[in-house]
């Protein structure tokens, strides 16, 4: 994976100009491309431009493959992997195409000359990439069926500008830039903005499975190539279900584990990643282990890590374990809010996977996200299967008093007429009360980006499609993106695949929420794991918080930044008043870092 940028425009500016915009676009990429940084700038009558990729060499390491790449007047700029190159490749050769590199940007983008727009949906990786047609200036660019690469673009009268980051887009503009309500009231709802919006009004994220094409003095064309909800299946549900998933699930391993370098696995010890690190121990797939727990965990039995290191040692594979400190999270939590470029209320560990990853000489994260999204496997899901599924909850509704935010929350939620409802139901929190005054009509504002309610789906299906639009798409393969990008290292989700994902969006209500939820996936584990990795509790990475909320760095910031947001008053702040008179506690440290990461971008994005 890599970091790529451009700007296009019909003005003539000059070559110096353009280097200049380059030179600023490529800073704020070059941490996710270390290996080669190149510029391109394009001097036409119709148009001027400027291309910047910083490359991380993952596939095909020579300097041929470096990029901007061009072929036959088209120009190519690619993040990401494209795990069925080879086979592209072959049809094409067939076709008469040569090759130059063993790359598979430059399948790409010979591709394209050959499948024009239908290229994205013969594709299976994760992936954005952009191609400029130099005669015409036209641009064709594409992100993959789940958003798993973030590709961000501002389109406005005088420039179109586009780029791996926020920031990337950022630099084009000469003028502060506007904020974004609708981002923001869906940052705080969700942990981030939902596509296509981000928390600037004038920059967008193209949406997953889309593909966008820009022609000069026209509006840019956006199509929608993928679409869970219009797939179909012909697995058969009724008999050997668990083998039907195995087999798509070792498939998908063989295609994530395409790399000429060293690949890493994140290993918690959980469930969904301990299949993975199985699997790869019976494919003889070679990999490195990681897995990051507490300081304090290091002594207790029970802990996640201790299964994970028993796991890697049977699947063969070399086990670093990297214990995290509250002083190492205070020493680096500046970047720990800047890096996902919106508020956050979370103090994301992967930055420091990333970090150990990177010092480890890999470049490459295997990650075990999916199943809890896909076969509903979170607390959450169980709650709206328990409150929205059974009529008489809904009817007991109007009997419920409003006493708090909490059973405001238990009110809305049982009286939710549509499972989108429900879902928004179950993410009003705190932050609803915090921000009551800007957004009164904020379901509507929320409903606006959920799919609409289908008669062809079930609950679950619908549940799916929620869970992809607002937490795989939109937080976590951002999340993932952007922290283990900091350090150049590439995340990549064999549960994600596209078989995969359709194998277990499609299949029955009572594979994925029967029992504690997540049926199938406990099924698969069944076979490869043993019977006590499967009584667990799920548990997740037990960050040292709770000393981190403690120190006195961590209070002077949170309560400095909120102070200067209250100025601002943007927020509720007698709610902001009455909660830092508390003192910064186990039950309000997360809304209270959120108001100060909100205060901190505030000020430097705007």
């Amino acid at each position: 994976m890599c970091g790529l940028a451009g700007y296009i425009t019909q003005q003539q500016i000059s070559k110096e100009n353009l280097l200049e915009k380059g030179k600023r676009m490529g800073e704020t990429i070059a941490r996710r491309g270390p290996d080669c940084c190149k510029t391109a700038v394009f001097e036409k009558e119709k148009y001027r431009a400027v291309f910047v990729h910083s490359r991380l060499s993952i596939i095909d390491l020579s300097t041929r493959a470096n990029q901007p790449m061009e072929f036959k007047g088209h120009v190519i700029l690619h993040t990401g992997e494209i795990y069925n190159y080879k086979e592209l490749r072959s049809r094409l050769e067939h076709k008469g195409y040569e090759f130059t590199t063993n790359s598979d940007t430059e399948v790409l983008l010979k591709g394209y000359l050959h499948w024009s727009e239908e290229l994205p949906a013969l594709l299976y990786g994760v992936f954005a990439f952009v191609i400029l047609n130099e005669e015409s200036g036209d641009v064709f660019m594409a992100r993959d069926q789940f958003g798993l690469r973030p590709l961000y673009y501002a389109n406005q009268h005088r420039f179109f500008s586009f780029g791996s980051l926020v920031s990337t887009v950022k630099t084009a503009f000469q003028q502060p830039l506007s904020v974004n309500w609708k981002g923001i009231q869906q940052n705080f709802q969700f942990q981030s903005s939902v596509y296509p919006d981000t928390c600037l009004e004038e920059i967008n994220i193209l949406p997953p499975g889309c593909w966008l094409k820009k022609e000069i003095k026209k509006e840019p064309v956006i199509y929608n190539y993928y679409d869970l909800a219009t797939t179909t299946s012909t697995a058969d549900y009724t008999q050997n279900v668990v083998e039907q998933y195995d087999s798509l699930l070792k498939q998908a391993m063989e295609r994530n584990a395409v790399a000429d370098v060293p690949l890493g696995m994140l290993l918690s010890g959980g469930l969904d990643s301990s299949v993975l690190a199985k699997i790869a121990g019976e494919q003889q797939l070679k990999f490195s282990a990681f897995t990051l727990t507490g300081k304090n965990e290091t002594e207790t039995p029970n802990s996640e890590h201790l299964y994970a290191q028993r796991l890697a040692n049977q699947s063969g594979f070399q086990h670093y374990l990297y214990s995290l400190s509250s002083r190492e999270i205070i020493n680096h939590i500046d970047e720990l809010l800047s890096v996902f470029e919106e508020p956050v209320s979370f103090l994301e560990p992967h930055y420091f996977m990333g970090k150990y990853m990177q010092d480890k000489g890999i470049k490459v994260a295997l990650s075990g996200l999916g199943p809890d999204e896909m076969l509903l496997g979170y607390h959450r899901h169980q709650q709206i299967k328990s409150y929205y599924q059974h009529s008489i909850f809904s009817r007991l509704s109007t009997l419920l008093p409003v006493v708090n935010h909490r059973f405001r929350k238990l009110k809305s939620l049982v009286s939710a007429k549509s499972i989108p409802a429900a879902f928004i139901a179950l993410n009003e929190d705190i932050q609803d009360i915090l921000f009551e005054d800007l957004f009164p009509d904020k379901n509507n504002y929320l409903m606006a980006v959920l799919p609409a309610v289908s008669n062809n789906l079930d609950d679950a299906q619908q549940l799916n499609l929620i869970e992809i639009i607002t937490k795989i798409s939109s937080h976590h393969a951002l999340t993932a993106d952007k922290y283990l990008m900091h350090f150049g290292v590439e995340g990549r989700y064999p549960y994600l695949d596209k078989d995969v994902v359709e194998f277990q969006f499609h299949s029955p209500e009572h594979l994925k929420w029967s029992g504690e939820g997540k049926e199938l996936q406990r099924l698969l584990a069944a076979k490869y794991l043993p019977e006590e990795y499967l009584e667990r509790n799920k548990t997740g990475f037990n960050s040292p918080w709770r000393a981190v909320i403690t120190t006195p760095h961590f209070r002077e910031l949170v309560l400095d930044e909120i102070s200067s947001l209250r100025r601002k008053r943007i927020v509720n702040n007698d709610l902001v008043e009455e909660l830092t008179s508390e003192g910064i506690t186990e039950e309000n440290w997360q809304i209270l870092l959120y108001a100060a990461s909100l205060n901190r971008w505030w000020e430097n994005w705007l």
